[in-house]
């Protein structure tokens, strides 16, 4: 479930902690709502009659949530950041060292959805599996 669902609370507890605001195009996230009905559930927006696979209303969701966090958020602890944007901006906020090796920024089109949907596939498997080995099994013995 995005952190952003619980912003508030969050900066009520942390009221110190810095907070990285990652940016992406509205776009990359359009199919993500329906690639299983537990994922859509966790990020559809609950104050909205629209679903999440419509574009228009996705933008204006991820839109007002950017602006929430603008808005309660103090600018010298904000970083809205991109991963695009590699480790020296991020790395530089947070007061690290800034890493040698590139930034990983695998999580491009739909590679969450996709992996989201192996993770369902093998857990499939692992419930369903052995009822069709015993299936099998059965009709082995039968024929």
């Amino acid at each position: 479930m995005p952190c952003v669902n619980f912003s508030d609370e969050m900066l009520t507890a942390f009221p110190n902690a810095k907070v990285v605001l990652t940016r992406r195009e509205p776009v990359a996230w359009e199919g993500m709502g329906a690639v299983h009905e537990t994922m859509r559930l966790a990020i559809t927006d609950y104050n909205s009659s629209k679903p999440w696979t419509d574009g228009e209303a996705l933008a204006a969701h991820v839109s007002k949530n950017i602006e929430h966090i603008r808005s309660v958020v103090p600018p010298e602890i904000l970083l809205e950041f991109h991963p695009r944007d590699g480790w020296e901006i991020l790395c530089r906020f947070l007061r690290k060292e800034v890493q040698k090796e590139p930034f990983p920024y695998i999580n491009k089109g739909n590679f969450t959805a996709n992996v989201f949907k192996l993770v369902l596939v093998l857990k499939t498997i692992k419930i369903c599996g052995p009822y069709f080995m015993a299936l099998g099994v059965g009709y082995l013995a039968w024929a």
